[in-house]
């Protein structure tokens, strides 16, 4: 290999693996670098909450249809989010829907019943009009409620929502578990990413069997090395003063009059949908 052409590989392949330890981030970093991250957190979180329970209680498949497209466009057009990178977070979710409402659409059956139906020798899979259209409903559904989340999780930093939720009075032990694990997750998901990278380069996942081995060697050490991590973090705190309560500080974001001004659009136009199309 030429001399010249050596630094061009090697930061090739540092490239390479700095994106996909970022990916460990992408969650966090995507809500930091967001477009409407100036946005008052208390206005975004109001808004996603009443647009997930008006796609759950109306039972209107577009309704549905509108909060999912309009979350994607907020997301991506507004926000700012890599489409590509929406896609992705999407298909997390996308597949425990699909799979939970495959229950709703198939049934069993010793005989051939339903519209339609699937012969396996000791029994049938069936399903029927409806039940394909009140699983497609009940999935759109769903996707519609994640769809509203993601638009408040990609716009707003954790901390944000933690103190959104001291400000309606929910209990103190409540939030500081939900952000003390929350921040957790990160250092275990960092941990398990050099554990595996340290595993591959010994060739830990070459067959099956290794691969086995190497798992179950891999899940004693983050066992072990998540306790000592908690302990090195507890300590932390303490010598930091912690007395219970984690405590950021706070940008002011008022509620400008083009928030409002979306909000009410918006919502007007959900209404619309559910009056005039059924």
């Amino acid at each position: 290999m030429p001399v010249r052409e050596f630094p061009n590989t090697v930061y090739f392949f540092w490239s390479k693996m700095k994106h996909k330890h970022e990916n460990v981030y992408s969650i966090d970093t995507i809500a930091y670098n967001s477009k409407i991250k100036h946005w008052n957190s208390e206005f975004k979180i109001i808004f996603a909450l009443l647009s997930l329970i008006a796609c759950v209680a109306s039972g209107n498949i577009f309704v549905s249809l509108f909060i999912i497209a309009a979350m994607a466009i907020i997301s991506i057009g507004i926000g700012g989010v890599n489409c590509g990178r929406y896609i992705k977070l999407m298909t997390i979710p996308i597949t425990f829907i699909i799979l939970g409402t495959i229950a709703i659409a198939a049934g069993f059956s010793k005989e051939p019943v339903g519209q339609y139906n699937l012969n396996l020798k000791f029994f049938y899979i069936y399903t029927t009009n409806i039940g394909i259209f009140k699983a497609v409903k009940a999935a759109l559904k769903a996707l519609g409620a994640v769809s509203s989340l993601y638009m408040m999780t990609l716009s707003t930093p954790v901390n944000e929502i933690v103190s959104a939720m001291r400000k309606i009075h929910i209990p103190k032990l409540i939030v500081e578990l939900m952000n003390m694990i929350y921040r957790f997750i990160f250092i275990l998901t960092e941990v398990q990413h050099s554990i595996k990278t340290s595993a591959k380069s010994r060739l830990g996942y070459c067959d099956f069997k290794t691969s086995c081995y190497t798992f179950g060697a891999s899940a004693a050490s983050l066992l072990i090395i998540s306790l000592k991590k908690a302990n090195t973090y507890y300590d932390a705190m303490e010598s930091r003063c912690y007395m219970g309560e984690l405590l950021f500080l706070e940008e002011k974001k008022p509620v400008k009059k083009n928030q409002i001004i979306i909000g009410i659009i918006y919502f007007l136009c959900v209404g619309a949908i559910m009056l005039f199309v059924r």
